[in-house]
């Protein structure tokens, strides 16, 4: 079984070398990294380690998931995980046990949970996904390793989504109830929290484009019930709190309250 981890760039600093370094680290040898890059300007490929099993693709891109779509392009292996620039896997077992889960289990998709960075707060991802789950949270895609042949069955990503696409592709594979979906039970990535979707600055975006996924995909009854339910327990106020790049002690609490629900809902 070959992995295939795709990072998408540009300008990314000191952060990809950190990257590409946790991927050399993996005790399972089979993977292809391909670092997709827009023309990055500020000389930060010129670090990244030589290796036969990584791929160095510049040229022009329109975004984040125009980017991605041109790596799958690209992509041999049989399992596809986007690893962002300043992402990590938590550790240099993540694709050994990724590739026993996947055997054994037979998925078509493995997710697990994540440690942000900087502040080290574990958020549990949900061991099964439920609607209501999907209609207030995502499952990060920095933890989800998903067979390439899902992608040729449902498509790529949608590049008129400038920040939720990928929540898109998750929707859409869950819609067709046939795929099997499994939690891996442990911390797969140390996500960094400082991503355009998480920016206070582009929020209106992100808003904007979640209203219309709800539409999409949920029912006129699912969407009131949901949206009852989310204005009860403050939705507003919590992501404020879950923006924040410093570990308070309300942050702590609203790590603690996010994962019993996403435990149990």
């Amino acid at each position: 079984m070959k992995f295939t981890i795709i990072t998408v760039t540009k300008n990314p600093g000191e952060s990809l070398v950190k990257t590409v370094q946790s991927v050399l680290s993996q005790r399972y040898q089979d993977w292809e990294l391909i670092i997709k890059d827009g023309c990055s300007s500020d000389g930060t490929l010129q670090h990244v380690p030589t290796d036969d099993r990584i791929q160095l693709i510049v040229e022009p891109d329109c975004g984040i998931y125009s980017a991605m779509n041109q790596a799958l392009v690209h992509a041999n292996g049989d399992v596809i995980n986007f690893l962002n620039a300043a992402d990590c896997y938590s550790d240099n077992h993540v694709l050994e046990q990724i590739a026993e889960i996947l055997k054994k289990s037979n998925a078509d998709v493995v997710w697990g949970d994540l440690r942000t960075t900087p502040n080290r707060l574990i958020l549990r991802q949900p061991s099964k996904v439920s609607r209501f789950f999907l209609y207030r949270n995502n499952i990060c895609h920095q933890t989800q390793f998903i067979k390439r042949s899902i992608f040729k069955r449902i498509g790529n990503f949608d590049e008129s989504f400038q920040l939720l696409a990928d929540i898109d592709f998750f929707l859409r594979l869950y819609k067709q109830n046939y795929f099997k979906l499994v939690h891996a039970g442990k911390i797969l990535v140390d996500y960094d929290v400082g991503g355009c979707a998480m920016s206070p600055s582009y929020a209106h975006i992100a808003d904007k484009e979640l209203k219309l996924l709800h539409s999409r995909y949920f029912s006129m009854a699912e969407r009131i019930v949901f949206g009852m339910l989310q204005i009860l327990s403050m939705r507003k106020v919590r992501i404020r709190i879950s923006r924040s790049r410093n570990c308070t002690p309300l942050q702590k609490l609203y790590t603690t309250f996010r994962n019993i629900i996403a435990s149990r809902f």
